[in-house]
């Protein structure tokens, strides 16, 4: 528009200025091509822009069909990603004698899988789940054991999600605490190299365009030392779980750190406990050895019944040229 302007005035001038009046033509022409190219441009990404957008559409509809409900998939941003591990945790639907009276259908959880709407296993996200749904046993409970040895300085995390009752004891301690008919909850605890402890409890997102933001619901701190650990001792972690209420069941344990090391048990000569590959073992102070006693490898003396006349022995029950009347390495006689 200022060109444009300029050109009127040059134009308008007595007389008019012919040289100035071309260049401003040359700058207009200039101008208007490169608007006309930069238009085409535009309408050419946009147009090629589109086309990618739609492609990746279609691809992660394909790719995400029936996406949330679907128990070995979802989607995220265009990718299908694998699950870890069975979104539905029901150990005991075929374990003998389980009532039919407790059996329900099973929703998807949102906050563990995605599960948007939390969709039926079957499909869909009606009031009622689909015709021919599987049915699952609801109420169970179980236990979880781990040991590991703690050593000064380790950094270790302990992860858990699941819904109902679920409590945490480190070497017969609480540490978390879960308790209660709710959705999938997080708790968390986390050792750290200056022997500090801390642990806390939260609710995952849910994905849902109304389900609640989630967030944290309570957090603590202690030491290794109120927990009872010492460096090289073996302690445990017991997990107790209640499932008790359908439509979810959500169970997701996640450990590192911990030291998962196969233990490797060895008999302990001198304990007084006699184990795999000991004959014996009397103690440390009493494996000395000698006639019906304990060597101090833990190996069987001179004994009675070894087939060898000791000198505490008159004859040996195991001697093939033992007397008449041997009885208990010694001589019987009947009047």
């Amino acid at each position: 528009m200022q060109l444009v302007n300029q050109l009127a005035n040059a134009e308008n001038q007595n007389p008019p200025n012919e040289d100035l009046i071309a260049d401003l033509e040359e700058q207009i022409a200039a101008q208007e091509e490169f608007i006309e190219e930069t238009e085409a441009a535009f309408d050419t990404c946009l147009t090629e822009c589109q086309e990618a957008f739609d492609e990746r559409i279609a691809t992660c509809e394909a790719m995400c069909f029936p996406c949330s409900n679907n128990n070995a998939q979802w989607c995220v941003g265009g990718e299908q990603l694998a699950l870890d591990g069975n979104p539905l945790f029901f150990p005991t639907d075929d374990a003998p004698g389980i009532l039919p009276d407790t059996r329900g259908a099973a929703k998807i959880p949102a906050q563990v899988y995605m599960g948007l709407g939390w969709p039926w296993e079957a499909g869909g996200t009606g009031e009622n789940p689909p015709a021919g749904s599987p049915m699952h046993n609801f109420h169970f409970t179980s236990e979880i054991a781990y040991w590991f040895k703690y050593t000064t300085g380790m950094t270790a995390t302990f992860r858990f999600i699941g819904d109902d009752d679920v409590f945490v004891f480190v070497n017969r301690r609480l540490l978390i605490d879960l308790g209660g008919i709710h959705v999938p909850l997080t708790g968390e605890f986390n050792f750290a190299a200056n022997g500090n402890v801390t642990w806390s409890t939260s609710q995952p997102p849910d994905p849902g365009d109304e389900g609640p933001p989630g967030g944290p619901l309570a957090n603590g701190a202690t030491t290794v030392a109120d927990l009872g650990l010492q460096d090289g001792g073996v302690y445990e972690i017991k997990v107790f779980h209640a499932e008790r209420k359908p439509e979810g069941s959500s169970f997701q344990l996640t450990l590192s750190g911990f030291n998962t090391a196969r233990s490797e048990c060895l008999p302990i000569c001198g304990d007084g406990i006699i184990a795999a590959g000991e004959q014996c073992d009397d103690g440390e102070e009493l494996n000395t050895g000698g006639h019906n006693r304990c060597n101090a490898d833990c190996t069987i003396g001179e004994y009675c019944g070894d087939g060898i006349v000791q000198e505490e022995e008159e004859c040996d029950d195991a001697d093939p040229n033992k007397p008449q009347g041997c009885a208990g390495c010694f001589i019987t006689v009947v009047k």
